[in-house]
């Protein structure tokens, strides 16, 4: 606005609608506060700062012209414009900013149930799986909470539910976590059985974070065989991983899932309704209860 000052010698009569346009942006400003205070219920810093700037803009030019300036017709009719074409905005803005309150309004509900104890635990298979010396433990072995990811090496989505839960293990290491890798067949010769079985080594040989990292590259890889596994991550000393082999071949025939990445907790096999992106909440939730318990016949925290 001062610039506006500096210039209106150059502006030949442009300065009072500009003054008037100042005026008639006023109105929005309070829009902005209201929707602010009441609809986001987050106050943007950005947003607030603009709405300073336009009522200081306001003042200077009120102080300059304390009297009403009525504009010719051509500045008349810019102005009428350009108030039309901000309040189409804010229009559209509204709708935007409302529906996406009102989307994120439902998610909050649907996640107060979805994460409930109760719900998890109902979603939940009946039949408890054999997992004892199951898979790649991580985390502490003997906690009460299990946290199971059964995947496949071959699997898109597995990358994802793997990185996820290495998240887990730094955020609640108090947790038992294990990787189950599915073999289909008890022809140890198989490449994919020979991957997993290389995999195994791996474990035994690496930290976690750096075997978590081996994975994560190893998803990412173009071509997965046997041999560039090898050849990018070789093992010194060969370990025999046969009998582990058969039990998880064992447990692959006993359980019959049918999909990858599935979850297990506790032995048991949650339903499709949840994904590796839930692991995270889901874990939260199993952490608050076991901190804090609950009251089964009223649902309720107790101390």
């Amino acid at each position: 606005m001062l610039l506006w000052v500096a210039i209106a010698p150059l502006c030949d009569g442009w300065l009072p609608p500009l003054w008037w346009f100042s005026l008639l942006l006023l109105p929005f400003t309070l829009w902005s506060l209201v929707t602010q205070a009441f609809v986001i219920r987050k106050w943007c810093l950005f947003c607030c700062s603009v709405v300073f700037l336009l009522w200081a803009n306001a003042a200077i030019l009120l102080a300059i012209f304390p009297q009403p300036v009525i504009p010719a017709i051509p500045e008349m009719a810019l102005l009428a414009l350009v108030f039309l074409a901000c309040l189409v905005v804010m229009m559209e803005a509204s709708k935007t900013i409302g529906s996406k309150e009102r989307n994120y309004a439902k998610q909050r509900e649907m996640a107060k149930v979805k994460y409930n104890i109760l719900t998890i635990q109902a979603q939940l298979a009946e039949k408890m799986a054999q997992m004892d010396r199951l898979g790649f433990v991580f985390g502490n072995q003997g906690a009460p909470i299990d946290v199971g990811l059964y995947i496949s090496i071959s699997c898109p989505y597995c990358r994802k539910a793997v990185y996820e839960m290495k998240r887990l293990t730094d955020i609640y290491p108090d947790f038992s976590y294990r990787l189950i890798f599915t073999v289909s067949s008890d022809d140890f010769g198989e490449e994919n059985n020979l991957i997993i079985h290389h995999l195994m080594n791996l474990y035994k040989a690496m930290d976690k974070n750096v075997f978590f990292d081996m994975l994560d590259k190893w998803f990412a890889m173009p071509q997965k065989s046997l041999e560039v596994l090898q050849a990018t991550y070789p093992v010194s000393v060969v370990q025999d991983f046969k009998a582990e082999m058969k039990t998880l071949h064992q447990f692959n025939r006993q359980q019959k899932i049918s999909f990858t990445p599935a979850i297990l907790l506790n032995r048991r096999l949650l339903s499709q309704m949840y994904s590796y992106k839930d692991l995270y909440y889901i874990t939260r939730t199993f952490n608050n209860e076991e901190l804090h318990g609950t009251d089964r016949t009223t649902n309720k925290r107790v101390p």
